[in-house]
């Protein structure tokens, strides 16, 4: 879903030709804005063709023009299926490629206004985000979110058909968000996202890494691949610090592996800058004592169950008090934290049996929410795993 700046923005197609490397050699056009979505498009687009899994971005370049495009950039593909030939089309080799660093300057790098985290890692980005944002809110700061089960700008909440959106989406959301004077965003960034080149063009005061295990062989082929996808994010191209979780190899590896600065955190590795002094299970969660940077000491109840959520829980604090909150305020605001739905979610309707919905979908996640729902349940546990079919084989 492509959302707008209310006050357009006007670049000429000459001057985008030129910014891309490319020439134009049509009459000039007035460019409004950035599209890769032929439905969404609207007067004064342009329309970037992009190629996919299953077809060509290209074969809608009619249903762009319908709706208001007014000029097209694509690959030799994608040229090929346009039938408009008096449509402008610039063409590159690859459109994806550039796509992110177009639309970021055509917005005018609108990420820069804002003190942007972005989170990567197998399991616990929409946790950590989910937590941030609530932390940001109850301190009154105007902020936003981007992930898996939403887009939220201020109190508008918008759908999400990716983790991380195409790059001219994200970019006319930040475009949004600047405009909107949102301080603090708290955004997924998927491997997929990196590899594909969505975020090019976005960089972000903070990045953090929560872990990394089995998930989308399908697309990476290897492990080592999905880590070097992963490891994309942490550097000066995207981020100007890291906060990396150490609590397994390859948040270890990245640690030592990444160019920019990093704050190291682990659920009770003292040696990390982040750590808990204690965590103790209650009946309704936790009562935590969290040592941080420069002898920081941030205590409170947390209301979430499992050893997992511990380290969702500190990074979310961790990177809350980075932005500028007080570690007092954040202590005494934990109690008040929720889980994202669908992460652990219980379901009650008047059954005699707790039942609980998860998003767990990869072998360790299924594993650290069986070890949990197990801790507080004397009797059975049933689970009822669905399957999608689309994901590695193994």
């Amino acid at each position: 879903m492509i959302v707008r700046v209310e006050h357009l923005l006007s670049k000429s197609l000459k001057e985008i030709a030129q910014y891309v490397g490319l020439n134009s050699q049509f009459a000039d056009v007035s460019i409004t804005g950035i599209t890769s979505q032929a439905q969404s498009a609207a007067a004064g687009d342009l329309f970037i063709a992009l190629p996919g899994a299953k077809t060509h971005g290209a074969k809608f370049a009619e249903l762009a023009s319908a709706n208001g495009a007014v000029a097209i950039i694509t690959d030799n593909d994608g040229a090929v299926l346009i039938t408009n030939k008096n449509l402008p089309t610039l063409i590159t080799n690859d459109p994806r490629a550039l796509a992110g660093n177009l639309t970021a300057w055509f917005y005018g790098f609108p990420l820069n206004s804002i003190f942007g985290v972005g989170i990567t890692g197998t399991n616990g980005k929409t946790t950590v985000t989910w937590l941030l944002h609530q932390l940001w809110r109850s301190a009154n700061i105007d902020s936003a979110l981007i992930g898996t089960i939403s887009t939220q700008i201020g109190s508008e909440i918008l759908p999400s058909n990716k983790t991380t959106p195409e790059s001219d989406e994200l970019q006319a959301l930040f475009a949004v968000m600047r405009e909107r004077h949102i301080r603090n965003l708290a955004m997924e960034v998927s491997s997929h996202a990196l590899s594909q080149n969505r975020v090019t063009g976005s960089k972000f005061k903070i990045v953090a890494f929560t872990n990394l295990s089995q998930d989308h062989l399908d697309f990476h082929g290897s492990m080592e691949s999905y880590f070097e996808a992963k490891k994309l994010l942490f550097t000066f191209e995207y981020a100007e610090k890291g906060f990396i979780n150490i609590d397994n190899e390859y948040g270890n590896r990245l640690s030592a592996e990444t160019e920019i600065p990093v704050i190291t955190l682990s659920k009770f590795n003292r040696k990390a800058n982040w750590y808990f002094d204690s965590a103790v299970a209650t009946s309704s969660g936790y009562e935590v004592s969290i040592r941080g940077s420069g002898g920081i000491l941030v205590e409170g109840k947390l209301p979430l169950f499992g050893e997992y959520n511990l380290e969702n829980a500190i990074m979310a604090v961790a990177l809350a008090i980075e932005s500028g909150l007080d570690p007092i305020f954040v202590g005494s605001q934990m109690v008040a934290m929720k889980g994202a739905p669908g992460r652990l979610e219980q379901i009650d309707i008047g059954q005699p049996f707790a039942a609980f919905v998860d998003y767990a979908h990869t072998p360790d996640a299924v594993m650290r929410v069986l070890e949990t729902v197990t801790a507080f349940t004397s009797g059975r546990v049933i689970a009822l795993l669905g399957c999608g079919g689309d994901r590695d084989a193994n």
